[in-house]
C-alpha cells in the first residue's frame, strides 16, 4: 500500500475565491501535509497545471466560460491519471453521468444545508459553556454539540432565511451535550451571513445556557398547578357549604322576621366575595400567558363600565391612541380592582382620572376623595389589609399582582386635589 509524500499539492478551482480559500484553510487545518493552491477559474487553472505539477484537483461545476466538466476533458488530455474531484452544488444523475464518462475520480455534491460548515470562531463563554477547549470546537461541525435532530432544524430554519426574504435571523430553543455533565437546555440566536446566489456562505450566532431559568420556569409551573388545584378543591367545599348556609338562611327567613338573618345573609355574600379574590390570587400567576396589542384609556372605559360607580364619575386625560402589550383579561381584573377600590373609599360623587404619568412611561389612576394616609401606602397592597368593614383585603394585592406579572411595578401616592392615586410604572408602549 502506497503512502501519502510528506506533501500533498491540490489545485482547487472555484469562481467564488472566498469558497476556496475557505475551502483552501479547512484542509490543510485537517492535515498540515496539504498544500492547496487555488485558481478563480478553469483557464486560470490549465495554465497552474501548465508550470507545477499537483498531486490532485478539486473543480467547482459551474463556473463561467468553462464548466467543471470541460475542464476536466482538458486535464486528462494532459494528465490521464492524475486524481480529479468534481465538487459541486449543481447537477444531478445527468451531470454526473457525464463526469464519469470525462475520466473523474471522485464526484462530490455540495451540502446546501449547514452539516458542511464549522466553527470558524468562538469565544471564551462559548468555550466555557461547552466544555470543549477552542481547539477542539474550531474546525468542528455543529453535531459536537447538538444532536442530529438539532442540526437538522437549524438547516432547516436557515435555509428559510435569505436577504431576498427579509428573514435573515431565527431564534431556536435546543439542548446542548456538553464535553461533561449534563445537557444544557439554551436559545439558539442565529443569523445567516450576507450572500449573492443560492447558497448561503455561512451563519452567525449567539448561544445562551437556559437551564436554570427553564428549570425555575417548570418549578413555578407545577407550584401553580398544585396551587390551582388545591384552591379548586377548597373553593368547591366551601360553596358548598356557603350554598347550604345561604339556603338556610332563606328558608327561615320565610318563616321569621330577624336583623340577625340579614346580617348573616351580608356575611354569606361576603364569604363569596372572599371566595373569589382567593381564587383570583391562587390562580393568577406570576407571568403573562397571552399578550395582545390594549389601547390603555379604551379598557378602563370597559372596566369603569363592569363597577358599581353610583354617581361616581371617569375622565380620561390621554387620547394618544398608543397601544401596550399585555393580557386583556389580568388587566381588566387591575383596572376593575382600582376603579372598585377608589369608588369605595372615595365616596359614591368621586371623580376618577385616568391620565398619563410626566415624564416616564406608565399610567396613573386618581381620585379627588379623602386620599391614602402615607403610612399606609405601601401595606395597602399587602393580601388582607383592608380599611373597610365588608373589604376583602384582597383587591390591591390582586393588582399588584397583575402589575408585577406584566413587569410594572404599581405604587400609591397623593392626587393633585389630596385623593387618592395609583401609578403604574414600567409600562412598553407599543411605536
Amino acid at each position: 500500500m502506497r503512502s501519502l509524500p510528506s506533501t500533498v499539492r491540490v489545485l482547487h478551482v472555484d469562481d467564488e475565491p472566498d469558497v476556496a480559500d475557505v475551502a483552501a484553510t479547512f484542509v490543510e487545518q485537517e492535515d498540515d501535509r496539504f498544500d492547496v493552491e487555488t485558481a478563480p477559474s478553469a483557464s486560470d487553472g490549465l495554465e497552474r497545471l501548465a508550470r507545477t505539477a499537483f498531486d490532485c484537483i478539486v473543480s467547482d461545476y459551474e463556473m463561467p466560460g468553462t464548466d467543471g466538466i470541460e475542464f476536466l476533458e482538458s486535464v486528462r488530455e494532459m494528465h490521464p491519471d492524475l486524481p480529479f474531484i468534481l465538487y459541486t452544488g449543481r447537477g444531478g444523475e445527468e451531470v454526473a453521468s457525464d463526469a464519469i464518462s470525462a475520466g473523474v475520480t471522485e464526484y462530490l455534491q455540495k451540502e446546501t444545508g449547514t452539516s458542511q460548515y464549522t466553527f470558524e470562531y468562538v469565544n471564551d463563554e462559548f468555550t466555557e459553556l461547552t466544555g470543549y477547549d477552542r481547539e477542539t470546537i474550531l474546525g468542528s461541525t455543529p453535531a459536537l454539540i447538538k444532536d442530529q435532530e438539532a442540526v437538522a432544524d437549524a438547516e432547516t430554519n436557515l435555509g428559510s432565511c435569505s436577504p431576498a426574504r427579509a428573514q435573515t435571523r431565527l431564534r431556536l430553543k435546543l439542548t446542548i451535550r456538553p464535553r461533561n455533565g449534563e445537557p444544557i437546555i439554551c436559545e439558539d440566536q442565529m443569523g445567516v451571513l450576507p450572500y449573492q446566489g443560492d447558497y448561503f456562505d455561512g451563519s452567525v450566532g449567539v448561544l445562551r445556557g437556559i437551564t436554570d431559568r427553564k428549570q425555575q420556569e417548570e418549578r413555578l409551573r407545577r407550584e401553580r398547578d398544585r396551587l390551582d388545584e388545591f384552591a379548586g378543591v377548597v373553593s368547591h367545599d366551601l360553596r358548598n357549604q356557603l350554598n347550604v348556609a345561604t339556603s338556610s338562611v332563606e328558608l327561615a327567613a320565610r318563616e321569621c322576621d330577624s336583623s340577625h338573618l340579614d346580617r348573616a345573609e351580608r356575611a354569606h355574600s361576603r364569604m363569596e366575595t372572599l371566595i373569589e379574590d382567593l381564587l383570583t390570587l391562587a390562580r393568577g400567576g406570576d407571568q403573562v400567558e397571552s399578550p395582545e396589542h390594549i389601547e390603555f384609556q379604551e379598557l378602563a372605559e370597559s372596566a369603569w363600565g363592569n363597577v358599581s360607580t353610583s354617581d361616581a364619575q371617569l375622565r380620561g386625560e390621554t387620547d394618544d391612541g398608543r397601544t401596550l402589550s399585555a393580557d386583556r383579561s389580568r388587566l381588566s381584573e387591575l383596572l376593575e380592582n382600582l376603579c372598585r377600590n377608589v369608588v369605595e373609599h372615595g365616596g359614591e360623587d368621586v371623580t376618577v382620572t385616568v391620565g398619563e404619568l410626566a415624564g416616564t412611561s406608565g399610567r396613573y389612576i386618581e381620585d379627588d376623595g379623602p386620599g391614602i394616609p402615607a403610612d399606609d401606602r405601601e401595606t395597602i397592597f399587602e393580601a388582607g389589609f383592608s380599611t373597610a368593614e365588608d373589604g376583602t383585603g384582597f383587591g390591591l394585592s390582586i393588582v399588584k399582582q397583575v402589575a408585577e406579572a406584566h413587569g410594572w411595578e404599581i405604587q400609591a401616592a397623593a392626587s393633585s386635589d389630596g385623593g387618592a392615586r395609583f401609578e403604574i410604572t414600567g409600562v412598553e408602549f407599543d411605536k
